[in-house]
């Protein structure tokens, strides 16, 4: 005796609903299957900011960095100031991130 499936095989849910694209969106389909996209590998940008290098920052572009991470305004003038009292620096004037955190660290500790 035929099953129903045979009589109508347009009723019920399909075996893979996922592996078909005409049955993707579906109400009575379990997964969605989603559009794929060739993407570029590289964010397309207009205005790519520059690349950050931690290793040779300049003064003011440490103090904008650590504004926006602290979300409150460092002054110039302030890591100057740390520059002044033996903060250390590259020899062109810019500074190490890593450094500079290490030696704010070192400062703190020292006065406890």
């Amino acid at each position: 005796m035929p099953t129903r499936r045979q009589f109508w095989p347009h009723c019920g849910r399909p075996k893979h609903v996922a592996d078909h694209a005409k049955h993707a969106f579906l109400p009575h389909s379990r997964r969605r299957v989603r559009c794929v996209v060739n993407l570029p590998k590289e964010p397309v940008m207009d205005d790519k900011p520059a690349p950050v290098d931690v290793k040779r920052m300049p003064v003011e572009r440490l103090a904008s960095l650590l504004s926006n991470a602290y979300r409150k305004r460092v002054p110039v003038e302030q890591i100057q100031a740390d520059i002044n009292a033996g903060a250390p620096t590259n020899s062109d004037g810019t500074v190490n991130v890593v450094n500079y955190t290490a030696w704010l660290l070192q400062e703190k500790h020292r006065g406890d």
